[in-house]
């Protein structure tokens, strides 16, 4: 019974995260997560240690070096910060006095960025991250999710930490 529950919510997680194949496609299903207010289907967004090693990896940071080990040893860090912002996320909305059950997706506006791996060596390779705003409507209000830190993995598009959310004016 076990083995078949984990069987079937792996297939599950794996249907659900291979959709998620253009930031644009990332930005949706975070939206849609919003309103039926499912932290572990957000959970799914975000990469997990494993999937972090593996990016260093491919962007050639060394497994010696001191960004690669504060990387590791902050991740139980950087995961506590991704879920102080979405909980910061749900609170500001109740500050904004609006329900997600009755917010309308408008549209997800990416733009890619290069950043330097270590800004200290000008020979340094860049990884391509994607900012998103995810904008919004509820109660007539215009309210967009900011995500700083979206990033590409085997196909994938993944959320970094920081994410946040503003109502616009």
């Amino acid at each position: 019974m076990l083995r078949t529950f984990f069987i079937f919510y792996s297939l599950l997680l794996s249907l659900s995260v291979k959709s998620q194949k253009t930031s644009e496609d990332l930005g949706k299903y975070l939206f849609n997560y919003f309103k039926e207010s499912s932290i572990s289907k957000i959970d799914s967004l975000i990469p997990t240690l494993t999937e972090m090693i593996t990016l260093a990896q491919k962007i050639g940071i060394k497994n010696d070096s001191e960004q690669y080990i504060s990387a590791v040893n902050g991740y139980e860090s950087e995961l506590e910060k991704f879920h102080e912002n979405i909980n910061r996320i749900y609170s500001d909305s109740s500050k904004y006095n609006f329900s997600w059950e009755r917010a309308s997706l408008e549209k997800v506006v990416s733009i890619s960025d290069c950043l330097k791996i270590d800004n200290s060596d000008p020979n340094s390779k860049s990884a391509m991250i994607m900012r998103l705003n995810i904008l919004f409507y509820c109660n007539s209000s215009k309210f967009r999710i900011v995500i700083n830190d979206a990033f590409e993995l085997n196909g994938l598009w993944k959320l970094g930490s920081n994410i946040f959310l503003m109502k616009m004016e």
